[in-house]
C-alpha cells in the first residue's frame, strides 16, 4: 500500500491517537469494552508505516500503549510494557501475513486475497487471545481466564474486520446512482440511531444488517467498508452508554460475557458487507473481462477478411458467420443462420471424405464429427455463390462447463489457387512422366539400332581394311603411285570407320552394363609409354614434340589396362588433334599415398568455358573443333569419363581459348582384390 508522504504522516497520527484512545477512558474493563478497536488502528498503524518504517512504527506503539495502560489501569511500567505486547505483536503477525516482498497487499477483489486477508484477521486475533488468557491467569480463577481468553479474540476480530478493511485499494465503482446511494447512507444512519437508542429486542439488529446488504451491494467497496466502521462505531458508543439492544443482560448469559455479543454483531456486519462487495466486485471486473474478451473476438473474427469462420450449435446448426465467410461464399449471414453446414459441400463431395473415414456417404454430420476428432486439415470443395471453390477446413468443438460441447467452430482457408496450381502441376507432372517413359523407350531402341548397327557395320569395313591392305602390299598386282595413294586413302577410311565402329559398340556396352572391367596389376608409367610409342607416328605427323614425365619407380594398380589405355590414346589423340604443328604436349604420372594423377597439357586450341561443363557428353563436339574442321565423333571424352569412373577415380578439365588444355585423371590406388565388375550396374 502506498501513500503520499504528507499523508501517511496524518494516517500515522490518527493511528497513534487511536490506539491510545480506547486504552485511556476510565471506567472500562480492559478484559471487556477497554482496548477496542485499539488492535485494528496497530495493524494499520504497521501498515501506514510500511517496511523501512516498520520498527519505528512497533517502537511508537509500544510507548503509546505502554504509557495508556499505566496512566488508565496503574500499572507498574514493566507490567504495562508486557500488557502492550497483547496488542503489538498480534499487530505484527497480521502485517507479516500480509505482506509479500515487503509490501502489505490487500487484495479484496480476488478470493484468494479475501481468504488472505480473514485468515490473517483470525491469526492476529489468536495471538491476541492467547496472550490476553495467559496474562489473566496470574491473577483470576482458570474459568474467568478462559472467558478473558474469549473476549480477547472477539474484540481483537471485530476491531481488525472494522478498521483494516478501509485501507483496501477497491477498483470497482458505486453500481447505484448518486441519489440511491444518499438515500441508502441516510436510512443506514437512521437505521442505527434507531435500532441502538432504545434497548429494544434483538432482533431490530438484522435490520441493520439488511441495510448493509445494500450499501455493500450498490456501492463502492470503500463505502460499504466505512459504512461497516461507522455501525461498529455507532453500535460501541451507544452500547458503552447503556443504549441498545446489546447494553442488557439476554438471560442466561453472565454479565461479563455481555460484551461478546457486541462484538459478535460487529464481526456479522463484516463477515456479511465484505464478501458481497468483494464478490460484486469479482462478478464486476469478470463482466468486464468477459465483454472486453467479447469485444476482442468480435474484432477479430470481424477482421478476419481472408479466413471462413462459421460456428455452429450441438446439433449442427449455423449461428454465427464471420464477414470473411460472407466474402467467400457471396452469401449473407441471414441466409445462412440456422442451416446445415452440408448445403455448402457437394454430395459427391461429402461421399468422398466419408469413404476415405469409412462412414455412410450421405452422413455429413459423422464426417463434421470425424474431422473434429482428429483436429487435422481437411481440404473440401465448397458451392459458393460464384461457383465452386476449394477450402483448407479445420473443426473444433466447443467445450462448455463440466466437459460438454456447446458448439463447433469452423475454420477455413481459401486454396482455390492452390488446388488449380496442384492440378496444373500434377497434369504436368504426368506429362513429364509420359514423356519419359517415351524418351526411354526412344533411347532404348536408338541403343539396339546402333549396336546392329555397329555390329552390321564391323564386318564389311574390316573387309574393306583387309583389302585396302592386299592392294598395299602388291599381293594382287603392282600399283602405279597414283593408285598406291587411292589406297592409302581408302585405308586410312575404313581405319576411321573401325575406330568409329569401335566407340560405337563400347558406347552401347557401357549404357547396358555389358562392358566388364578386367582388373589386373597394372603399372601406370609402362601404359604411359606404351601410348606415346602407339601415337608416334601421328606426333611426327602433327609436328608435335611429346614429353614424358614418367617416375622411375612403378606406379601400379589393380585396373583393366585394355580400357585405361583406350582413355589415354583418347586424352593424347585429342591434344594431337587440336594443337598446331610445332606445339607440344606433356604427360604427366605422379603419385601420391592414396591416388595416381595423370595430367595431358597441351599447347592448343583451348576449350571456352562454357562448353567445359558440356565436354563429357555423348556427341558433343566444342566449337573449336567445328569451327577448325576437326574430325571426330563426340564419343572418345564420354567413354573415358565412364572408363575412369567405374574404376573409381575423377576426370576434369582445365582450358582457356587459345591457352592450350589441361586433362587430369586421378585414380585411387587400391591394395585390396577388386572382382571383375560391368562399368555400369542396373
Amino acid at each position: 500500500m502506498t501513500t503520499w508522504p504528507g499523508r501517511r504522516a496524518l494516517s500515522f497520527a490518527v493511528c497513534l491517537v487511536m490506539i491510545a484512545l480506547p486504552l485511556s477512558l476510565d471506567g472500562l474493563d480492559f478484559r471487556a469494552y477497554g482496548g477496542y478497536p485499539a488492535v485494528g488502528f496497530a495493524v494499520a498503524l504497521l501498515v501506514y508505516a510500511e517496511r523501512h518504517g516498520l520498527w519505528w512504527a512497533l517502537t511508537a506503539e509500544t510507548a503509546v500503549i505502554t504509557v495508556a495502560l499505566s496512566r488508565t489501569y496503574d500499572l507498574s511500567p514493566l507490567l504495562a510494557l508486557v500488557g502492550s505486547a497483547s496488542l503489538t505483536l498480534p499487530a505484527y503477525v497480521v502485517w507479516r501475513f500480509l505482506t509479500c516482498n515487503g509490501t502489505v497487499i490487500f487484495e479484496m477483489d480476488s478470493i484468494l486475497g479475501e481468504r488472505r486477508f480473514f485468515v490473517a484477521t483470525a491469526l492476529g486475533a489468536a495471538v491476541c487471545a492467547a496472550i490476553g488468557g495467559s496474562l489473566s491467569l496470574m491473577e483470576v480463577s482458570a474459568g474467568d481466564a478462559l472467558l478473558t481468553t474469549l473476549m480477547a479474540f472477539v474484540s481483537a476480530l471485530a476491531a481488525q474486520l472494522s478498521v483494516l478493511p478501509i485501507l483496501s485499494d477497491g477498483s470497482r465503482s458505486a453500481a447505484g446512482n448518486k441519489a440511491e446511494r444518499i438515500l441508502q447512507w441516510v436510512m443506514l444512519l437512521g437505521v442505527s440511531v434507531v435500532v441502538f437508542w432504545p434497548q429494544g429486542p434483538l432482533t431490530m439488529l438484522f435490520v441493520i444488517l439488511t441495510v448493509l446488504g445494500w450499501g455493500a451491494n450498490r456501492g463502492s467497496p470503500r463505502s460499504s467498508h466505512l459504512q461497516v466502521m461507522l455501525v461498529s462505531v455507532v453500535a460501541y458508543a451507544l452500547t458503552f452508554t447503556g443504549h441498545g439492544p446489546l447494553a442488557g443482560t439476554p438471560a442466561g448469559m453472565p454479565i461479563s460475557a455481555n460484551p461478546i455479543l457486541l462484538y459478535l454483531f460487529i464481526m456479522s456486519c463484516a463477515y456479511l458487507a465484505i464478501p458481497i462487495s468483494a464478490s460484486i466486485s469479482r462478478q464486476q471486473l469478470a463482466s468486464a473481462e468477459s465483454t472486453r474478451s467479447a469485444s476482442t473476438m468480435e474484432r477479430l473474427l470481424e477482421s478476419a477478411r481472408q479466413t471462413l469462420i462459421i460456428t455452429t450449435d450441438p446439433y449442427g446448426r449455423i449461428t454465427r458467420v464471420n464477414r470473411g465467410a460472407e466474402l467467400i461464399l457471396g452469401y449473407g449471414s441471414e441466409e445462412l443462420l440456422g442451416q446445415s453446414p452440408a448445403v455448402l459441400h457437394p454430395e459427391e463431395e461429402i461421399a468422398r471424405h466419408a469413404r476415405r473415414m469409412g462412414l455412410p456417404e450421405d452422413d455429413f454430420a459423422q464426417v463434421a464429427l470425424a474431422m473434429a476428432a482428429s483436429g487435422e486439415r481437411w481440404d473440401w470443395e465448397i458451392v459458393t455463390r460464384a461457383g465452386p471453390r476449394y477450402l483448407s477446413l479445420s473443426v473444433t468443438p466447443i467445450d462448455g462447463d463440466e466437459g460438454s460441447v456447446v458448439g463447433y467452430v469452423a475454420v477455413g482457408d481459401d486454396t482455390t489457387e492452390r488446388h488449380a496450381a496442384h492440378e496444373s502441376m500434377r497434369a504436368a507432372l504426368e506429362h513429364e512422366h509420359a514423356s519419359v517413359k517415351r524418351l526411354r523407350e526412344v533411347d532404348r531402341v536408338k541403343q539396339e539400332l546402333v549396336s546392329n548397327v555397329s555390329h552390321e557395320l564391323r564386318t564389311p569395313i574390316t573387309s574393306i581394311h583387309g583389302y585396302a591392305e592386299l592392294l598395299a602390299d602388291g599381293a594382287i598386282g603392282r600399283l602405279t603411285g597414283d593408285q598406291l595413294e587411292v589406297v592409302a586413302r581408302i585405308d586410312r577410311n575404313s581405319q576411321r570407320l573401325i575406330r568409329l565402329v569401335e566407340d560405337l559398340l563400347t558406347l552401347s556396352k557401357l549404357e547396358s552394363g555389358a562392358l566388364v572391367l578386367h582388373r589386373s596389376p597394372t603399372d601406370l608409367g609402362e601404359l604411359v609409354r606404351e601410348v606415346g610409342l602407339l601415337l608416334e607416328e601421328q606426333l611426327r605427323a602433327g609436328e608435335l614434340d611429346l614429353r614424358l614425365h614418367v617416375p622411375d619407380v612403378p606406379v601400379t594398380l589393380r585396373a583393366d589396362a585394355h580400357e585405361l589405355e583406350r582413355v589415354l590414346v583418347n586424352l593424347v589423340g585429342n591434344s594431337i588433334k587440336f594443337t598446331p604443328g610445332g606445339g607440344s604436349i606433356d604427360v604427366t604420372l605422379s603419385a601420391g599415398p592414396e591416388s595416381a594423377v595423370i595430367t595431358v597439357s597441351d599447347t592448343g586450341l583451348g576449350i571456352a568455358v562454357d562448353e567445359q561443363e558440356q565436354l563429357f557428353g555423348r556427341f558433343f563436339r566444342a566449337s573449336s573443333a567445328i569451327d577448325n574442321a576437326i574430325q571426330g565423333t563426340g564419343l572418345g571424352l564420354s567413354i573415358a569419363h565412364a572408363i575412369v569412373t567405374a574404376h573409381g577415380g575423377t576426370i576434369s578439365v582445365e582450358s582457356e581459348p587459345g591457352a592450350g588444355t589441361t586433362m587430369r585423371v586421378c585414380l585411387p590406388l587400391e591394395d585390396d582384390e577388386v572382382a571383375d565388375e560391368p562399368l555400369f550396374r542396373h
